[in-house]
């Protein structure tokens, strides 16, 4: 009776932890690991089990920090006795979309398992899992990496229906006294196939913006991308004042 009490405080309770097969996945890949429950001092009843994969970043915008829920996998909605002691595992798998924001300065993910027990504390697991670059946004910031254009901030604006990405880039030495920073957003949802987005030159009392679109043969490479984006920066940096 004094363990059952204790259980359902979450002392001696069941527990729960995911074990990733890999901690990082490319976009439109799958990610698999097994789910492990082991049962604590008492029996208990588990009403279900799922894993949110949750999404922590800054808000461009507001400055504050955002974090929520992108997506739920349900690993099983059934219900079922957990004995003392025992242990039971169960297979998990999750593909990632194309059209999240990908892992960076700000931006992180990670899993959050849960396992829902009937009369007690739910138990918890946390697992962080890096999202990769894949097509136009992966060739886009090789190219702006291979102009020696240096990350230094990121951020996003929106929500999970369409999230914008900001990236903030300090000038490389080809561009030292015409621009003081390059900022670039770009659609998550619509740059598939295409990157889809807006940059921005500042100068200490002026800036200059302009939309961009660019499709996957202008970004085949890393040194096409390069060559598209300086020619598009070269082509409105006339007239900025630094």
């Amino acid at each position: 009776m004094f363990k059952t009490l204790l259980a359902s405080l979450g002392i001696g309770s069941a527990r729960i932890d995911l074990v990733l097969d890999r901690d990082e996945v490319v976009m439109g890949e799958k990610v698999t690991g097994q789910l492990y429950v082991y049962g604590g001092n008492v029996e208990q009843a588990i009403e279900g089990l799922s894993v949110d994969l949750r999404l922590k970043s800054r808000h461009v915008k507001t400055g504050q920090e955002m974090e929520e829920t992108v997506c739920t996998i349900e690993v099983t909605d059934e219900e079922f006795t957990l004995r003392p002691g025992v242990e039971m595992k169960f297979p998990f798998s999750f593909v990632c979309p194309y059209t999240l924001p990908i892992s960076s300065i700000n931006t992180k993910y990670y899993f959050m398992s849960n396992l829902e027990i009937d009369n007690g504390v739910d138990a918890k697991d946390r697992d962080f899992i890096r999202i990769k670059p894949v097509g136009p946004i992966k060739w886009f910031l090789e190219g702006m990496s291979e102009l020696g254009l240096e990350l230094k901030a990121e951020g996003l604006s929106g929500d999970e229906d369409e999230y914008l990405q900001m990236f903030q880039f300090q000038p490389a030495d080809w561009l030292k006294g015409q621009t003081d920073e390059i900022i670039f957003w770009y659609d998550t949802v619509k740059s598939k196939k295409e990157l889809r987005g807006f940059f921005e030159l500042k100068g200490q009392s002026s800036a200059k913006g302009d939309y961009l679109s660019l499709d996957l043969e202008q970004l085949a490479t890393r040194e096409s991308a390069a060559e598209t984006i300086r020619t598009h920066l070269q082509r409105h940096l006339k007239g900025l004042q630094v």
